[in-house]
């Protein structure tokens, strides 16, 4: 298929990925307060014309104050594939491996603290550990009275664990609720249902209670189309008072507060790369997006990793085609209108001389872009194999490279764990 976080789901096919992307969202209860269904404030949006083909890229250090690589500790029991979820909390990352079908806790220095496996979570929730891929597809966190819990779903229960991998508690998914929650207490839960009748692909609860949906839905959307999924649709901005929202097949950027939802951006893609208007409605292509899709590789099907993040948008745009050629993953700068290729990003001082992704050699940030943004940090991840190809372009072999990294090349990479890269984005005050 090309890009292994593609999910593809339509009524003759439901990858196990799709339940990474959705069960967290799906299985919400139902605020009790009574909701209206909102309108779209697209008064004014700013066009943004963006041609991959002609973005280019600048100096670490134009884009990022610091760069950290971290190299996460291997040993028997740590030892996984790739980096297929990240999220990072309390100086801790939270790692899902579809490998070994894990997820793996490690503090952000890259120390290693438990594993959960699929063999873990079938023994707690009694079940038989012969289908790895039918006991878990993934997690989600969930702070609860200020704590904050990996949630794992398995079966009908929720398995809730703390974040150095102990069992919490198991309960029935029933009233599962996990909200995004904006600063100012605004609360927006995605595909939402009040009655398993109508459906919305998102309510907003302002702080004041008041309740609004968005974006209604046939429940059987998924039986009688075919859709393509690139990942989640919600992205926090870096001050966290807003959500950016983007639809399938859609290239405009949404902001979600408690005040409503308003068309921000609409991005403008040449029409060798862009959609058919009608992609989403005309019948033509019902049933047909995804044979329309592999015989049209470069055309860019959604939007994914928006964020907001000083004068810049980060974003990354889907699209079937996986040649190293193809620049994904850009940033936007809002007051030169300049776009960067973050794949063709240029190693400098901040970052040791050494490349921040794999690009130059590999698939693997061409594919995922990057892993997940906590508000001030990017991250991405780099192989044990890139790693050490990447090594070799450095020109400059008396760099004086940081402890963990000189450690991590002192050792056999070939059986390590991929190297977590954290980058420090400039952020405007």
């Amino acid at each position: 298929m090309g890009d292994p976080n593609i999910i593809y789901c339509s009524k003759r096919y439901l990858m196990k990925k799709y339940l990474l992307v959705l069960l967290p969202f799906l299985l919400f209860g139902k605020p009790s307060a009574f909701s209206q269904t909102g309108k779209i404030d697209s008064a004014q949006f700013r066009k943004l014309r963006i041609d991959p083909a002609t973005a280019r890229g600048v100096p670490v250090k134009e884009l990022f104050t610091s760069i950290a690589y971290v190299p996460l500790e291997t040993t028997k029991k740590s030892q996984f594939g790739e980096i297929s979820q990240l999220e990072v909390v309390d100086n801790k990352f939270i790692i899902f491996d579809f490998d070994t079908w894990s997820v793996l806790i490690f503090s952000n220095t890259g120390k290693f603290i438990n594993r959960i496996s699929a063999r873990n979570i079938a023994t707690l929730n009694g079940l038989p550990a012969a289908n790895e891929g039918n006991i878990f597809n993934g997690f989600a966190l969930n702070k609860v009275a200020g704590v904050n819990y990996i949630d794992i779903v398995s079966k009908g229960n929720i398995l809730r664990f703390t974040l150095d991998g102990t069992l919490s508690k198991k309960f029935p998914i029933g009233g599962y609720r996990k909200p995004f929650v904006l600063k100012d207490g605004t609360k927006v839960i995605p595909d939402y249902t009040a009655d398993q009748k109508k459906y919305f692909e998102f309510l907003i609860v302002n702080p004041k209670g008041d309740s609004t949906t968005y974006w209604p839905y046939a429940q059987d959307r998924y039986a009688e189309d075919d859709f393509i999924i690139g990942g989640n649709r919600f992205d926090k901005a870096a001050n966290e008072t807003q959500l950016l929202y983007y639809n399938y097949y859609s290239y405009d950027i949404f902001s979600l507060n408690g005040t409503g939802v308003k068309l921000n951006y609409r991005v403008l893609l040449p029409n060798s790369i862009a959609l058919p208007p009608d992609f989403s409605t005309n019948s033509i292509y019902k049933m047909k997006k995804w044979d329309f899709l592999q015989k049209n590789k470069n055309m860019v099907y959604g939007l994914r990793n928006t964020w907001l993040i000083g004068d810049y948008l980060f974003l990354t745009l889907d699209a079937l085609a996986q040649q190293i050629s193809n620049k994904k993953t850009l940033a936007y700068n809002l007051k030169s209108n300049q776009v960067i290729s973050l794949q063709n990003i240029t190693p400098d001082e901040i970052s040791h001389f050494l490349p921040v992704n794999d690009s130059s050699i590999g698939t693997n940030f061409l594919a995922k872009g990057f892993l997940t943004f906590d508000g001030t940090n990017l991250y991405t991840a780099i192989s044990c194999v890139s790693m050490a190809k990447l090594k070799t372009q450095i020109k400059d072999s008396g760099v004086d490279y940081p402890m963990p990294l000189k450690n991590y090349f002192s050792t056999d990479q070939s059986v390590s764990n991929p190297v977590v890269v954290v980058l420090t984005s400039h952020i405007s005050k």
